[in-house]
């Protein structure tokens, strides 16, 4: 197993997480070279709680369906600490991510 810390380019990091592409590709490339598969893909909601949001729907999804077949990891952070996290997953019955964990 391995973790790939992709940059954050949005351009407010502190309430957005956009992926750089370059990286996203290479990590891909990367597991698919090492056989691997994509099993979580994680970030972090500072001084939020966890929950799902809009955005995070839209980046998870494409033309209503998961790109990625993956539980979603949603960490809460307040200053430097980690005050709650939760796993989301794909309901194919309601075509929406819910709180899984």
């Amino acid at each position: 197993s391995k973790i790939y810390k992709i940059k954050n380019e949005a351009k407010n990091p502190r309430i957005r997480y956009k992926m750089d592409p370059k990286e996203q590709y290479g990590a891909i490339k990367d597991l698919e070279e090492r056989d691997l598969e994509i099993r979580c893909i994680y970030h972090s909601h500072p001084d939020m709680p966890v929950f799902f949001s809009e955005i995070d729907d839209k980046r998870a999804t494409l033309q209503g369906k998961p790109v990625f077949d993956v539980l979603y990891l949603v960490i809460s952070v307040r200053g430097r600490e980690v005050v709650d996290y939760g796993f989301f997953g794909w309901d194919k019955g309601k075509e929406m991510f819910e709180r899984v964990s």
